[in-house]
């Protein structure tokens, strides 16, 4: 018994110390434009800034085009172009195709999404391919125009295994017809790796709709 609690007190800091931790900010701007009664084309940029929003992490132009089936559920299929800058701040270039169906089920002022995605990211002859699955609930506040949302999503990478947590607290905001505003907070956690990184999101998000 003693050996297995010094065997603990041992061990403990190098775990402590194998998690790296960072503070990060995403910023988005998403254009909307409604083709017809079914289809909707998005265009959307986002920035992404890593070691407590000092450096820049990522850049990425995302252009998907969505159907809706029917009232509670709509398919999408996207294509995504990244520049991402490692610590010596080289950028690579990677790209990614992506299919999403979207399941909604609306109760009183309670929203419930359910969001299916499968991706192929990489360059040139390496790609991945991962499942993401996101659950989110969304409630409209009598009274006012704010609407809280919790999400929480996996990634399972389909080579290997489950290897991502995402958590969301988002604040949505009407500013006018055309425009909304998201505010939220993520936590991103790493598993099933040798050095998992936690890491905790400031997320702001600007929609125009035409």
């Amino acid at each position: 018994m003693i050996r297995s609690k010094l065997l603990i007190l041992l061990l403990l800091p190098i775990f402590c110390f194998a998690q790296e931790e960072d503070f990060q900010s995403w910023s988005t701007i998403t254009l909307k434009q409604k083709v017809s009664k079914k289809f909707d084309f998005y265009l959307r940029n986002t920035v992404r800034y890593r070691e407590n929003s000092s450096i820049i992490s990522k850049a990425f132009i995302d252009l998907k085009i969505k159907y809706k089936i029917k009232k509670n559920m709509s398919f999408a299929f996207g294509y995504r172009d990244i520049h991402s800058w490692n610590d010596r701040l080289s950028r690579q270039n990677t790209e990614r195709f992506y299919t999403d169906i979207v399941l909604r089920k609306k109760i009183n002022r309670y929203v419930f999404f359910v969001r299916n995605r499968l991706q192929r990211q990489g360059e040139l002859n390496s790609y991945n391919n991962v499942y993401r699955q996101r659950f989110k609930l969304a409630y409209n506040i009598k009274g006012t125009k704010l609407e809280p949302a919790v999400s929480t999503e996996y990634f399972y990478h389909l080579t290997r295994q489950l290897n991502k947590l995402r958590h969301s607290i988002v604040l949505s905001y009407p500013l006018s017809k055309k425009i909304d505003f998201d505010l939220g907070y993520r936590f991103q956690h790493e598993i099933n790796i040798a050095r998992p990184k936690n890491l905790f999101i400031l997320d702001a998000k600007l929609n125009y709709s035409f």
